[in-house]
């Protein structure tokens, strides 16, 4: 695991490796502490900015696990994406601009299931779902 600047690889401000990057989970979600290397660069681009207020948001990149995900409408009719599991994470990184490096991916996954929603293919994957649930606990598996 690598803690990355801006998700810029030429940046890199620890890694988990090296004990220079530690990660922990708490009930807000993904924390992450970076030891970052002492250089004029990373203290003129990174450091300075943080210190002042000008850079304080994080982003992460990843892959979402398979049904490690949850699409739903809340009653106000806005789509949420609720992801509970990863099947990797590339990096942690301090930003100028939060957004993840597979911006058009979520977009895609978004438009992917605004379709299966409205065909009908949601609702009988869930009840898809549901009988194997109900199937495995009636055989105590």
């Amino acid at each position: 695991m690598r803690g990355l600047f801006n998700h810029d690889p030429n940046y890199i401000l620890g890694r988990s490796a090296s004990g220079t990057l530690t990660l922990s989970v708490d009930e807000r979600g993904l924390q992450y502490d970076i030891q970052a290397p002492d250089t004029p660069t990373i203290r003129d681009l990174v450091l300075a900015p943080m210190q002042r207020g000008d850079i304080t948001q994080s982003s992460f990149a990843f892959r979402v696990a398979r049904d490690g995900e949850h699409w739903f409408e809340d009653e106000e009719g806005i789509v949420i994406r609720e992801i509970s599991r990863f099947s990797r994470l590339y990096d942690v990184s301090p930003v100028t601009y939060p957004a993840y490096q597979e911006a058009d991916s979520a977009v895609r996954s978004l438009n992917q299931w605004k379709e299966a929603r409205d065909s009908g293919a949601f609702q009988q994957a869930i009840n898809q779902k549901q009988a194997r649930e109900r199937i495995l606990t009636l055989l105590n598996i």
